[in-house]
């Protein structure tokens, strides 16, 4: 059986998907059965056919990464955490819930660290380039996932944090 995406490479994704990785970006294709987590201000995505693209797996995918296990432990806690580290401004998302899914068949994504990004003008900046702007500080190891409908996956859990 051929993955989701199993055609799909880095360069013909959007340049808006590209830019929102730094550094090396790895194409790797992930089995049947493994878990991704993510926060999101929608409490169920599964009402919805198509799935959003951007997450993050349950299980370390490089020694940097703690997977979930390193979010959900931080002190920070995993909603700030993720804000800081996966650079998601309020503007796009405010992360009051805790989604995880599992892959019902193989799907081909890519795998990088998060772009960092303008956090919120007005708010304190959590980290300062060097002209100043508040910046989101990113770094987090992501996974694009892309072309997913609710019948490659399997809600595993969907909680308010």
């Amino acid at each position: 059986m051929n993955a989701i995406n199993d055609n799909l490479t880095f360069d013909k994704l959007p340049e808006g998907v590209r830019a929102a990785f730094t550094g090396r970006v790895v194409r790797q294709q992930f089995e049947q059965d493994h878990l991704f987590y993510k926060m999101s201000v929608e409490p169920d995505h599964g009402r919805s056919f198509n799935i959003s693209p951007w997450w993050s797996s349950y299980n370390s995918l490089t020694p940097s990464d703690g997977g979930f296990a390193g979010a959900w432990n931080n002190p920070l806690g995993i909603r700030n955490y993720t804000k800081i580290n996966a650079a998601v401004p309020d503007r796009w998302n405010t992360l009051n819930n805790l989604l995880m899914m599992r892959l019902r068949v193989p799907v081909v994504g890519f795998v990088g660290k998060c772009e960092r990004q303008l956090a919120h003008l007005g708010s304190n900046p959590l980290t300062t380039d060097k002209f100043g702007a508040p910046y989101l500080g990113g770094g987090h190891v992501q996974v694009y996932l892309p072309n997913l409908t609710i019948r490659e996956i399997e809600w595993m859990m969907s909680s308010p944090v």
